[in-house]
């Protein structure tokens, strides 16, 4: 066995000696020119893989943009609204997971250079705009000009007294709203803005009181808009608020809600297609509420309910509630600490 091997390897040996240079060579260049080809092979298709994945990411970045859901706010002049838009910023980065080019705030006048500097660093687009003519809650009407020359899929529009938790439903083709939490204006009165107007009123009822109210009166801390209903909605609410601001005395001592009350025009002199959002996505904690509404809050509109360092009041026997205002406290301390130096929070202390 061990002399078979040794003679085939003799052999083996005597035959690769005997083999002509040329023929070495040839065979050596062969292999050479394969290796080559199958490198030049291969880089080629690392090339097409490339700019398949380039393609891949381009298409993908495309279609994020074009499904972008934005974020809008107004702030106005006071100080108070711009400790507010801070936590609504820090509420939607560190709880929503929004990202900031997906925010706007639009800002009433000039914009401060803290107000600036604190939302610069934050990655937040800052927009001036003008005041609504002769009535502060319709400023939120201007923000609308913004959003028919942007490019969204649908937009949050939020009161600066919110956080979020959790982002609303998408729009679907729909604009999308809670129902107002009490029946100011009441029904009398929202009669006869209707009829004055010419305005079909479909009855609805209200969130908290359960008292009749008109269809689409909606509470305005968060508004849920379709990028196709943009075009449809700006002008006629618009169109409606400046009504309604000529119109003032239909609504006697409710002229605080002139802004609510022409949306809800709006959407019905259109045809415009309207869902209702649940109690979740826009949940008042400035006035107490039966246990049997207590739920895990997606956005908790806190109005004024906060304390002297500008934290979330808890609520009485709603623990799901409070443990979703724990998490906002947490979230905003921890944020003050980090940025205590550029953070708005020490500028103004609430209203009592």
């Amino acid at each position: 066995m061990n002399t078979c091997n040794s003679t085939s390897i003799s052999c083996s040996k005597f035959f690769f000696l005997c083999l002509p240079r040329a023929s070495f060579d040839f065979r050596l260049d062969n292999s050479i020119n394969k290796f080559k080809q199958r490198l030049a092979t291969w880089q080629s298709l690392q090339t097409v893989r490339t700019q398949h994945e380039a393609t891949t990411l381009a298409l993908t970045a495309v279609a994020i943009r074009s499904s972008m859901r934005l974020y809008s706010a107004v702030v106005d002049s006071q100080e108070i609204f711009s400790i507010q838009a801070e936590c609504l910023v820090h509420s939607l980065m560190g709880l929503a997971d929004v990202r900031p080019e997906q925010i706007l705030l639009h800002v009433v006048g000039e914009i401060p250079a803290s107000f600036k500097k604190s939302f610069n660093q934050l990655g937040v687009e800052l927009v001036p705009i003008s005041p609504f003519p002769g009535h502060p809650y319709c400023n939120k009407l201007q923000q609308l000009q913004t959003l028919l020359h942007r490019k969204w899929d649908d937009a949050v529009l939020l009161d600066c007294d919110v956080v979020v938790l959790e982002g609303p439903p998408r729009s679907n083709g729909a604009l999308r709203g809670k129902a107002v939490d009490f029946g100011n204006p009441p029904m009398p009165v929202l009669e006869e803005i209707f009829t004055k107007a010419n305005v079909r009123l479909t009855p609805w009822t209200t969130d908290i009181d359960q008292l009749p109210t008109a269809w689409a009166n909606c509470n305005g801390g968060v508004y849920v808009i379709d990028h196709d209903l943009i075009n449809a909605l700006a002008p006629a609410w618009q169109h409606w608020a400046n009504w309604g601001m000529k119109n003032l005395d239909l609504f006697k001592n409710f002229w605080q809600h002139v802004d609510q009350v022409s949306f809800a025009m709006a959407v019905v002199s259109e045809g415009l297609p309207f869902e209702s959002l649940e109690p979740r996505h826009n949940f008042p904690t400035h006035v107490a509420q039966s246990v049997a509404r207590d739920c895990d809050p997606a956005v908790i509109h806190y109005h004024r309910s906060t304390d002297s360092e500008h934290c979330l009041q808890l609520m009485d026997g709603l623990p799901r509630v409070n443990t979703a205002i724990n998490r906002v406290n947490e979230l905003l301390r921890m944020r003050r600490r980090e940025n205590s130096v550029n953070s708005l929070f020490r500028v103004a202390k609430p209203d009592n």
